[in-house]
């Protein structure tokens, strides 16, 4: 069974340099890496890859693809042109650790009734060994305060968002899940998970193929994982390896303006769950939800930036409403009318 990578990328021209050596150098190398950029010099990229793929010696076949930004649209493209049977979409910043792939198709290989739709993998809150180390200072470096922000106070933050507001993307994933478990074979390497994170998801490629992701969300299309995990929990289940480990090497660039971050983290959520549930009582969560976001978003305006996402989030949530009551026909033009006005 062999397995393409589908990277989608914009103007990452250093931190490329970090992650792709890695995917290409796994213990189980990839068939195909197809890389689908929008960068503003396309012909940069060019040469970053094809350095890299000259010095793995490695028979990897690679296509590099130009397309007009949109990570969904670029995922969507570069779907085009696998032929394996399984696809993984790593950030361009994910940075796998040597057995991450063969981890991941452990799982599918052992799946004999097919009834693992997507893998994810594990997340590490620390890179693979000597990676930033010997490379960051050439090519890519995070900020102090994030790196701390992230390694020491994500973790709590999570845990106790999880407890007092309860994520409607995990209530819906494990609900979809209830009842049901992994086959006993792969109860060792892997564990049922509700949901699906960009920068470590893989797909079978039978199962991504028959929806692909959502272009209406947009150029930056926050939440098309959770979009993409709750279309494969209608028929399929997502499994978890306990052995394929990557480290999320987030960019310090800014992707999107403050005001779109703030509106897309309430908006994009309500659309997507009304997408695929007409329950009430999970729209109520969403407002639950989505009321916390945005009064967390209001208490952090020391910045620039945190005070255009606090007043996109704050725009988004008054007009909330609307597409909680939108019937699933109207839904989509809903969404993109109450999005400009909110932008306007």
């Amino acid at each position: 069974m062999d397995y393409d990578i589908v990277l989608a990328t914009r103007n990452r021209y250093s931190v490329l340099q970090l992650s792709i050596p890695l995917m290409l150098c796994q213990s189980l190398p990839p068939k195909n890496l197809i890389v689908v950029d929008s960068s503003d010099d396309h012909n940069k990229v060019l040469d970053i890859i094809r350095k890299i793929i000259n010095s793995t010696n490695r028979n990897i076949k690679y296509k590099i693809i130009y397309s007009d930004p949109g990570l969904t649209l670029q995922r969507n493209i570069g779907l085009k042109h696998v032929t394996s049977e399984i696809i993984m979409f790593p950030d361009d910043d994910s940075l796998w650790f040597p057995k991450m792939a063969s981890s991941v198709m452990e799982i599918y290989e052992k799946d004999q009734n097919q009834v693992i739709g997507a893998v994810a993998a594990s997340e590490l809150f620390f890179p693979p060994n000597k990676v930033i180390k010997e490379k960051e200072k050439a090519c890519y470096k995070m900020s102090i305060k994030d790196r701390l922000q992230f390694l020491r106070l994500s973790p709590t933050l999570t845990s106790l968002e999880d407890k007092l507001f309860p994520n409607p993307f995990m209530i819906e994933g494990q609900y979809k899940q209830k009842d049901k478990q992994l086959p006993a074979n792969l109860k060792n390497i892997a564990k049922l998970f509700p949901t699906l994170l960009g920068f470590r998801m893989s797909f079978r490629r039978k199962v991504i193929q028959n929806f692909q992701f959502d272009e209406i969300l947009g150029r930056y299309a926050l939440y098309e994982d959770r979009d993409a995990a709750l279309y494969v929990l209608n028929s399929f289940l997502i499994a978890e390896s306990l052995k394929a480990k990557v480290f999320h090497y987030r960019s310090p660039e800014q992707r999107t303006s403050g005001k779109k971050w703030g509106i897309m983290s309430i908006l994009n959520m309500a659309y997507i769950i009304c997408k695929h549930t007409s329950s009430s009582s999970s729209r109520r969560l969403v407002k639950h939800y989505c009321r916390y976001i945005t009064i967390r978003y209001l208490m952090q305006t020391y910045t620039k930036y945190g005070r255009e996402r606090a007043i996109g989030a704050l725009k988004a949530y008054l007009r909330l409403s609307e597409i909680l009551n939108s019937s699933k026909t109207e839904l989509s033009h809903t969404y993109k009318r109450i999005f400009n006005k909110c932008l306007g």
